[in-house]
């Protein structure tokens, strides 16, 4: 059995000072939240029960402790981890001859980092995060609410109610309830749509969608082909092309969406771009989108290397 029982919890706190100096606490994390349970409770399933999901979890330099929802207090090797996979709002982590360790899925845990870097065998790499767009959703939000605000208690919709029942449809007070309510779905639109915060990690590709995090798309690392590293040049109507920039993809195994309101499915994910409007700037900008494209392709674990298009 890959698992075994343990009475005493790692650390200090829970095993004394000898205790904790042999064997320290790296990462642990304590409870499930209101909305885990609830994503848990109706998520369950044989393969993955609700009573086998971690609760508490330590690591240290070699086991993983769990304390599981039924309260069984267990340990396991960090060695027999392999594999790590996102699932309906919990990570799996795959267990040489043993049972599956179940937890939730947090952003930025640090229980999860280690466990991640002990599936893949290798060090801990920290996750890639980002936002785009927020500044621009700002300011669209910004401008259309006030625009929306002033319409509207300029043009009352029920003096335009009144306009429409006499079949005057295209009347001033008409008209301009009309702008305040289009400006109104504008706002909301740069409120639901405008930004973009991605997150990379060993289970997912993240990206959530809106300056409120309520539409979240993900796709797992499987899904993820390799890293392409390539140039981007400029296409003048006049004068020979030349290199601006480098950017970083995501090559996918399969077109498909991720949040994205372009009715095209994309073959792959652009995740950054460097400039290099200068020749100083070639070697620094080539630099950080070879960096950035080691580092995805450390966290996703891609067994496919990395292409560089780089002349």
């Amino acid at each position: 059995m890959s698992w075994e029982r343990v009475e005493a919890w790692p650390g200090a706190e829970a095993g004394g000072a000898f205790r904790g100096a042999a064997e320290p606490v790296v990462a642990e994390r304590r409870g499930v939240t209101w909305r885990e349970r609830a994503r848990l409770f109706w998520h369950s399933s044989p393969e993955h029960p609700l009573a086998r999901t971690a609760e508490r979890v330590a690591v240290t330099p070699r086991h993983v402790y769990v304390e599981r929802r039924d309260r069984a207090r267990v340990r396991l090797p960090l060695e027999r981890l392999h594999g790590a996979r996102l699932d309906a709002g919990q990570v799996v982590y795959g267990v040489r001859e043993g049972e599956d360790l179940l937890l939730p899925y947090r952003a930025g845990c640090p229980v999860q980092l280690q466990l991640d870097a002990a599936a893949r065998g290798g060090a801990a790499v920290d996750p890639y995060e980002t936002t785009e767009g927020q500044v621009g959703a700002l300011v669209v939000l910004w401008m259309a609410g006030c625009g929306a605000l002033s319409l509207l208690m300029s043009y009352p919709p029920s003096e335009a109610v009144e306009r429409i029942r006499g079949g005057l449809f295209l009347a001033e007070s008409a008209l301009g309830t009309y702008a305040g309510i289009a400006a109104a779905l504008l706002a909301l639109l740069a409120l639901l749509l405008g930004s973009s915060r991605w997150r990379i990690d060993a289970v997912t590709v993240r990206r959530t969608r809106g300056i409120l995090p309520f539409l979240t798309f993900s796709l797992p690392p499987e899904e993820v082909r390799r890293a392409v590293v390539r140039h981007e040049w400029s296409d003048p109507n006049r004068g020979p092309r030349r290199r601006v920039g480098v950017s970083v993809h995501l090559e996918l195994v399969r077109p498909r969406r991720l949040g994205t309101l372009r009715p095209h499915l994309r073959h792959a994910i652009t995740r950054r771009s460097f400039s290099r409007t200068h020749p100083t700037e070639q070697e620094t900008a080539d630099a950080q989108a070879l960096a950035l494209a080691e580092r995805l392709h450390a966290l996703l674990g891609l067994g496919t290397p990395f292409e560089r298009e780089l002349a």
